[in-house]
C-alpha cells in the first residue's frame, strides 16, 4: 500500500515505509547535518543517452537515500562513527528538458519549477527587491541543468570528492561553478546563521524521533510535526510505489551583518532596550534561540 502523504510523525523502523525511505533522496526529510559541502552547478553538454547513464551511476553509486542518511546517524549517535560523504542530486526544468522528459506531467506542483527562477521577476523577484537576473553572478545568468551537492566534515575530503565528479564529468557536462559552504557555529558549537542567531529553528519535523526530542520543551505553542506532503511529490515518471520526491531552491543571499547590527543598536536606543532584545524584537528569538515570548523581564 502506498504511503499516505498525509502522514506525520513517521517512525522508519516501521515496514510501511521502507520503500519510500530507500527510494527516496535524503537531505529532505531532515537535514544531512555536515559541516563542509560543495555545490557543483552543471549545464548538460552530453548527448542525452551518455547523460542518463552518468546520472544513473551517480545515483546509484554516489547518492545518499533516505534510508543510508538515517542508519548513519542512529549509528552516530550510537557508537560516534562518522557518517562519511553525503550526495544529493538534482535536476532543473532545462536539464528534465535535456534528457527529454516532460516536466508538463508534473502537474500543478510544478508550474513554478517550470518558468524558473529567472522567469519570475513579480511574484520573486521584485517583491523581494532582488537583482534582476542579467546582474547576477556571471555563472548563475545563462542555463543550469542539474546541481551536485557533496557533503562531508572534512574539508579536504569534500574538495577531494568534487574534483572526482568534475573527472567523472568530462563529456558530459559543464561545471559552470562550484559554490563553497560551511556551517557556522557559537561558542557552544549550536550552528548559526550570518547574524549570530541559532539557525534551523522552528523547522517541520517529519519524524517520529526528531518531535520526540522537541516534547520535552513543549510544542503546545507551536507543533512542529508536519505532513509528508508539505514537501514530498509522486514522481511521475515511474511506476514503481513510495516513488517522491521534492523540489529544491537555491538562492543566493547576501547578508549585511555590519549595517543589521547598526540598525539593531539604533532601534535599541529609540525604544530604550538592550541591543539584545532589540535583536530578539526584530528576529523573534534571542541569539541562544529563546523566543522573546518565553525571555523573562
Amino acid at each position: 500500500m502506498a504511503v499516505d502523504l498525509g502522514d506525520t510523525d513517521i517512525d522508519p523502523a516501521n515496514p510501511k515505509y521502507r520503500g519510500l525511505l530507500e527510494n527516496l533522496q535524503g537531505n529532505i526529510l531532515k537535514p544531512h547535518g555536515r559541516k563542509e559541502s560543495d555545490h557543483l552547478f552543471l549545464r548538460f553538454t552530453g548527448d542525452p543517452a551518455a547523460v542518463r547513464a552518468w546520472i544513473r551511476g551517480f545515483a546509484r553509486d554516489e547518492v545518499t537515500s533516505a534510508r543510508e542518511q538515517l542508519d548513519a546517524a542512529t549509528a552516530f549517535r550510537g557508537r560516534g562513527a562518522p557518517g562519511g560523504m553525503f550526495a544529493n542530486l538534482y535536476l532543473s526544468s532545462t536539464g528534465y528538458a535535456a534528457l527529454g522528459v516532460d516536466t508538463g506531467t508534473f502537474g500543478p506542483a510544478g508550474a513554478s519549477f517550470r518558468s524558473g527562477m529567472k522567469h519570475r521577476e513579480f511574484s520573486l523577484i521584485s517583491r523581494n527587491r532582488d537583482p534582476l537576473p542579467w546582474d547576477w553572478e556571471e555563472p548563475f545568468r545563462g542555463r543550469i541543468d542539474a546541481l551536485v551537492a557533496l557533503a562531508d566534515d572534512s574539508a579536504a575530503g569534500v574538495e577531494a570528492k568534487t574534483q572526482q565528479v568534475t573527472q567523472s564529468l568530462q563529456g558530459i557536462a559543464t561545471v559552470v561553478t562550484v559554490e563553497r559552504g560551511t556551517v557556522l557555529r557559537n561558542a557552544n558549537g549550536e550552528p548559526i546563521e550570518h547574524f549570530g542567531y541559532i539557525d534551523a529553528r522552528s523547522q517541520p519535523l517529519f519524524l517520529k524521533d526528531d518531535i520526540d526530542r522537541e516534547r520535552p520543551d513543549g510544542i503546545d505553542h507551536w507543533d512542529p510535526s508536519a505532513p509528508l506532503g508539505l514537501v514530498l511529490v509522486d514522481d511521475p515518471n515511474t511506476d514503481v510505489e513510495d516513488s517522491l520526491g521534492s523540489y529544491f531552491v537555491f538562492r543566493k543571499l547576501r547578508q549585511d551583518v555590519a549595517t543589521f547590527n547598526a540598525q539593531v543598536s539604533a532601534l535599541a536606543t529609540r525604544l530604550s532596550v538592550t541591543e539584545p532584545l532589540a535583536g530578539a524584537l526584530v528576529v523573534g528569538r534571542f541569539k541562544d534561540g529563546t523566543p522573546v515570548t518565553l525571555q523573562a523581564n
